[in-house]
């Protein structure tokens, strides 16, 4: 009866397993998942085996009805929570996350929440955003508990992330790394699990590129690319030493030019030399900076 108020004071989350489940756990089970809900106490179910007997699929069915902050289990497990037929087989999985994503997008709109599908690539939802993550190591499916601990791990960052979302996207990539890094040194699963713990324990953030964060382009990215861009293009203007400039857009045949009058228009200062016969005269060089910084506006970064 204490469990919200600790939770509470702590910070804290609860995380439900219903893998061992009997009917003490159960009723155990159905009161704090009541009490999280009541109290706003953040949760992650881990529906282990769904599908596989009606005594766990009542489980689920029942601790559903709380509204779990995180629904978290592999393809199979979340299509038999959603109601699709086959492919529940215990903890092992015989649906792949790619088939299960409709499940759990159905499932996050429906109970307004959010679902992680763990698999070859894992797919983290509620229905509107998405995200795919891949890694992990083909090794670690062979090391009991790692959905489990995985679990755990998801209610801890729910515990301290505002987005939801996000916290459980970003915890699954890190466990996932942390998973690879193990494979490289594990002789086999139970070295593995050993030096996936130690990652966990120890973790560092690690000189990664395109998994788990975005490579530093800060030395590279051009002016005209950023924030500053309007300020750039208007010093690019008042600098062009150009004398006239003619529309271009009744050329025949000119691939890709239907956007090259407006921009050219808009860059390059003129003087009053008269046009051409048969062309159209630029405006002046205050009207072509002002439209050519109208057109910037939506690419500011």
């Amino acid at each position: 009866n204490d469990f919200s108020q600790i939770c509470k004071a702590i910070n804290g989350a609860l995380t439900i397993n219903i893998g061992t489940f009997d009917p003490y756990w159960q009723e155990c089970a159905l009161e704090a998942a009541s009490l999280a809900n009541e109290n706003s106490v953040p949760w992650v179910l881990d529906p282990v085996g769904a599908g596989a007997s009606g005594f766990r699929n009542k489980n689920v069915e029942e601790l559903m009805k709380f509204k779990p902050t995180v629904l978290r289990g592999n393809g199979s497990e979340i299509m038999a929570v959603s109601g699709i037929a086959g492919g529940g087989k215990g903890v092992d999985s015989t649906s792949s996350s790619n088939e299960a994503l409709d499940a759990a997008n159905a499932i996050a709109n429906k109970n307004n929440i959010i679902v992680a599908v763990t698999g070859e690539t894992d797919y983290v939802t509620d229905g509107k955003t998405t995200y795919a993550i891949s890694g992990g190591h083909e090794m670690m499916t062979k090391v009991t508990a790692t959905g489990c601990a995985l679990s755990c791990l998801i209610g801890a960052a729910i515990a301290v992330g505002e987005d939801k979302l996000l916290s459980t996207a970003s915890i699954i990539s890190i466990y996932g790394l942390a998973g690879e890094m193990a494979a490289k040194v594990a002789k086999g699963p139970g070295s593995l699990r050993m030096h996936l713990l130690d990652n966990l324990a120890l973790w560092k953030k690690p000189d990664v590129f395109g998994k788990a964060k975005k490579m530093d382009r800060s030395h590279i990215k051009s002016k005209y690319c950023s924030k500053d861009a309007v300020l750039e293009f208007q010093d690019l203007i008042t600098k062009l030493d150009t004398k006239s400039l003619y529309s271009i857009s009744s050329a025949p045949n000119d691939h890709n030019t239907s956007k090259l009058p407006a921009l050219a228009a808009a860059a390059i200062p003129s003087t009053s030399i008269p046009p051409r016969p048969g062309k159209n005269p630029i405006s002046s060089p205050a009207t072509r900076a002002a439209a050519l910084c109208n057109m910037l506006k939506p690419f500011h970064l």
